[in-house]
C-alpha cells in the first residue's frame, strides 16, 4: 500500500503496487508453497499405514540395490499417489524435468537388472550354445535310457547267439525278399539286397544262428526308425514294405529260443520309457533345430506345465547341471527382449513390468516358473525357497515400475498447486485499470509458482529416502526417520 500512495496518481502506480506485492509477501508466500506440497501428499497417502510406509521404503531400497530406482509413488503403490506423481511428471516446467531426467535412466537400469538376473540363473553362453547344451543333454538322456534297456536284455541275448534256428525258417524269409518286385536301382532294391546279403553266406546259403539273425533285424530296425540319422535312413515308403519282413525274422527267433524270447519281452516291456523320451518333451529338444523350439517346451503356457518341466529338468540335471540353467536362463532374456522392444520410439521405462507380465502374468505362467527356478535351484544345489524369493522379489520391483501413468495434471491440481503464491497476494492490490498486461503477468507468475510446486514435489518423489520423506511431509513421522538420517 506504501508503494501504492508513494506513486499515486502516476501513470505507474498500478505496476508499483503489484510488485510491491511481490516483494511485500514474496518470501512468506515462496514458503507457503512448500505448504501446497505437503497438503496434497496428505490428501494422496490418507489410510497408508506406518508399518505399509515402512514396507514400501524398505521396497526402494531394495529395488535400488538390484539397480532399479523407484519413486516414493512406485514403491507405496496406492492409487492416489501413483496419480499424484502421473501428475507430476506430465506438468509443466520442473515437474517434468525432474521426472524426465529420473525416468530416462529407467530402461538401462532394467536392462542391466535382468543380466544380473540372468547371471544368477545360469552360465554366461550364447543362444546358440545353450541350444546345442540342452540338445546334447536330451539326447543324452534318451541314450541313457536305451542303454539301461539295453543292459537289461543283452544277458538273454547274449545266451540265444548260438542257438540254431531250421534252415527252411531262413529260407523262407529269403525267398519273401527275393519275390519282391522292385525297380532296378531303387532305394527298395538296394535296401532287399543289403538284408538278403546280412541272411545268407558266401555260397548264398542262409545264415542259422541267432547272433548274426538278431544283428541285421536290429540294424534295419533302427535304420527305419531313426529318421534324423543322414545317410542311414530307409525312407519310410520302403520301410512300410520291409518291416514286416523284420517282424517275421523276430518272430522265428522268439519261436526257436526262450532266452531270446525273454529278451524280447523285457525290451517290449522297457520300451514305453524310451519312447516317451523320444515323443515327449525331451525328444522335442534333442530334436530341436533353434533355441526358440527348444525352450517353447518349457516356456509356451499353451504346452508347457509344471510336471513337464519338472521331468525335464530332472532327466537333464543328471546328465549336465548347467544345460537346463542355460536353456531357462536364455529364454528369460528372450522375453525381456521382447518386452522391452518398441519399433516406433524405442526402449520404455514400462519395460520392466512388461517382461514380468510376460514372463508370470497367468497363473499358468506362475506355476511355470516356479518349476523353471526349481529345476535351476536343483541343478546347482540352491535352496529353492530363498532362491525363489529372490527372484519374485526383483519381479515384484519390476511390476512396480509399470504402474505410473504418464499424463498431465488436471486443472484442479494445477490450481491448488499454483495457491498461496506471491502473485495471489500481489494481484489483489492490482486495479482492474491495469488490464491485459498485467493480466498475462499474473498467469505467467502462477505458472511459474506452479512449475516450482511440482519441481519441489518431483524432488520429493525421486528422492533416496522418497516414503520416508513423503510420510514425515504428510505428518505421518517415521518412528524410524532418525535412525535412517543417522545411518545415511
Amino acid at each position: 500500500e506504501g508503494a501504492g500512495q508513494a506513486f499515486k496518481e502516476s501513470g505507474v502506480e498500478p505496476y508499483a503496487r503489484f510488485v510491491a506485492g511481490i516483494m511485500g509477501g514474496g518470501s512468506t508466500n515462496w514458503l507457503a508453497n512448500r505448504g501446497n506440497v505437503k497438503k496434497q501428499l496428505k490428501e494422496r497417502v490418507k489410510g497408508i499405514t506406518p508399518e505399509e510406509f515402512e514396507r514400501a521404503q524398505e521396497l526402494q531400497d531394495e529395488a535400488r540395490r538390484m539397480g532399479v530406482d523407484l519413486t516414493g509413488a512406485e514403491a507405496l503403490g496406492t492409487p492416489d499417489i501413483l496419480e499424484l506423481a502421473a501428475d507430476t511428471a506430465g506438468a509443466p516446467r520442473g515437474g517434468a524435468n525432474v521426472m524426465g531426467k529420473f525416468m530416462d535412466k529407467r530402461p538401462k537400469q532394467v536392462e542391466e537388472a535382468v543380466a544380473t538376473l540372468g547371471r544368477n540363473i545360469g552360465p554366461e553362453v550364447t543362444p546358440g550354445q545353450a541350444q546345442q547344451a540342452a540338445q546334447e543333454a536330451a539326447k543324452q538322456v534318451i541314450r541313457n535310457a536305451k542303454r539301461v534297456r539295453s543292459d537289461a536284455t543283452k544277458p538273454f541275448y547274449q545266451a540265444a547267439d548260438d542257438v540254431e534256428v531250421p534252415r527252411s525258417d531262413v529260407q523262407a524269409i529269403v525267398n519273401a525278399l527275393d519275390a519282391m518286385k522292385v525297380t532296378r536301382g531303387s532305394g527298395l532294391e538296394n535296401v532287399r539286397n543289403a538284408l538278403r546279403t546280412r541272411l545268407t553266406d558266401e555260397a548264398g546259403d542262409p545264415v542259422t544262428d541267432v547272433g548274426r539273425i538278431d544283428s541285421a533285424r536290429k540294424e534295419f530296425v533302427r535304420r527305419t526308425e531313426a529318421p534324423n540319422v543322414v545317410g542311414d535312413v530307409i525312407h519310410p515308403e520302403v520301410a512300410a514294405v520291409i518291416q514286416p519282413i523284420l517282424a517275421d525274422m523276430s518272430r522265428m527267433l522268439i519261436k526257436h529260443s526262450p532266452d531270446y524270447a525273454t529278451g524280447r519281452a523285457l525290451h517290449v516291456e522297457m520300451s514305453p520309457v524310451v519312447k516317451a523320451l523320444q515323443e515327449g518333451d525331451i525328444g522335442k529338444i534333442a530334436d530341436s533345430k533353434t533355441l526358440q523350439a527348444g525352450a517353447k517346451v518349457l516356456t509356451d503356457p499353451k504346452h508347457a506345465r509344471e510336471e513337464t518341466i519338472k521331468f525335464v529338468a530332472d532327466r537333464l540335471n543328471k546328465v549336465d547341471p548347467d544345460a537346463f540353467p542355460a536353456l531357462v536362463k536364455v529364454q528369460i532374456q528372450n522375453v525381456f527382449d521382447a518386452a522391452a522392444r518398441d519399433a516406433l520410439s524405442g526402449p520404455q521405462p514400462a519395460s520392466g513390468a512388461n517382461f514380468r507380465k510376460a514372463l508370470i502374468g497367468t497363473p499358468q505362467q506362475r506355476k511355470n516358473m516356479h518349476a523353471l527356478l526349481d529345476g535351476v535351484a536343483d541343478a546347482y544345489g540352491l535352496n529353492k525357497v530363498t532362491f525363489k524369493r529372490g527372484v519374485y522379489k526383483f519381479l515384484n520391483v519390476l511390476d512396480r515400475t509399470g504402474r505410473m501413468r504418464s499424463k498431465g495434471p488436471p486443472a484442479s491440481s494445477q490450481a491448488e498447486m499454483a495457491q498461496g503464491g506471491a502473485i495471489q497476494t500481489g494481484a489483489s492490490a492490482l486495479d482492474p485499470s491495469t488490464g491485459f498486461f498485467l493480466g498475462k503477468i499474473k498467469r505467467w507468475a502462477d505458472r511459474r509458482i506452479m512449475g516450482k510446486n511440482y519441481e519441489a514435489l518431483a524432488e520429493i518423489l525421486t528422492a533416496r529416502d522418497s516414503v520416508t520423506q513423503i510420510q514425515r511431509l504428510a505428518g505421518h513421522s517415521p518412528a524410524r526417520f532418525a535412525m535412517r538420517q543417522a545411518v545415511a
